[in-house]
């Protein structure tokens, strides 16, 4: 509901509770399937041109190909202190707060 509320038009998005990462796709609200596998990861930045234009094609689609893979497995790289500061500002810029 966030990214469709924010004004900007996303294909998807990437939520964490700081332990799981999961992809949603924003159209049907379901999790995207990464080459047919529910991974927690994040598509790499080679990778989010092919994302993109498979989520502009179908904006349905859930399940999305991505071979040889290279994206980025979840692991925190930020103490919580400072993740929980970087989720709050995300937070505030998306409600405009």
């Amino acid at each position: 509901s966030y990214a469709k509320s924010s004004g900007i038009n996303v294909p998807f998005v990437v939520v964490t509770n700081g332990v799981q990462i999961q992809c949603f796709n924003v159209s049907t609200k379901a999790r995207i399937l990464w080459d047919g596998k529910l991974d927690d990861k994040i598509p790499s930045k080679e990778q989010l041109k092919k994302v993109s234009l498979a989520l502009k094609a179908n904006p349905q689609e859930s399940l999305i190909k991505i071979s040889n893979d290279n994206s980025l497995p979840f692991r925190p790289g930020l103490a919580l202190r400072q993740l929980n500061a970087l989720f709050y500002k995300c937070h505030s810029a998306i409600r405009k707060i």
